[in-house]
């Protein structure tokens, strides 16, 4: 799973991931701009918990999500992803 400092989330299989024997230059998880760069990456069996700041951006919130709710933000990697509901201020997924 893939986040952006604009709250889009992107998870993706891990059979998606290429391995390149000499090292390659890289792989591209998400699409982002300049101004939305990636903040968190992370693997996740069937859970994942996306940590941050509420509406007035003071307090913390973490926003549990199964994978019923992951469904919705599921694509290919490379891709946009889709922007979280309800969470403004998104700084980290880590796996539940």
């Amino acid at each position: 799973a893939a986040l952006a400092k604009d709250g889009r989330l992107l998870v993706f299989g891990l059979d998606e991931l290429k391995l390149a024997p000499n090292g390659g230059k890289g792989l591209t998880l998400m699409d982002v701009d300049a101004a939305c760069p990636l903040l968190s990456a992370t693997s996740l069996a069937d859970k994942l918990v996306v940590t941050g700041l509420g509406r007035g951006g003071a307090k913390p919130k973490d926003e549990p999500l199964g994978a019923v709710a992951l469904a919705a933000y599921t694509g290919k990697r490379g891709r946009k992803g889709k922007k979280i509901d309800g969470f403004p201020h998104p700084q980290q997924v880590v796996p539940a």
